[in-house]
């Protein structure tokens, strides 16, 4: 919804809702509070680099399938209700 202060009940902060327990180690981008992910630019920053990781690496290449990793995780299963929504929503805007 456009708010860089979100914070949801699973703790996903920012525009991107990222959660900073997934930041750091291993996860392809710096250790990062909720604090620093309401950074619009911060968020924007590193939030696109982690899809970008779902994409290359869960999604080979699919962005159907990369939006369904981001979202869910290595519990997504082909693709999501949420990659279709995402989808659907960019090419509102394109």
């Amino acid at each position: 919804a456009w708010r860089p202060n979100a914070v949801s009940s699973a703790g996903a902060c920012g525009l991107m809702q990222l959660i900073p327990r997934y930041t750091g180690k291993n996860s392809g981008v710096p250790k990062l509070s909720c604090q620093d992910l309401k950074d619009p630019h911060t968020n924007l920053k590193y939030g696109a680099k982690v899809l970008r990781t779902w994409i290359n690496v869960y999604g080979k290449g699919s962005l159907k399938k990369g939006l369904c990793g981001y979202n869910a995780g290595y519990k997504c299963k082909g693709t999501s209700s949420y990659a279709k929504k995402i989808i659907k929503l960019s090419n509102k805007f394109s």
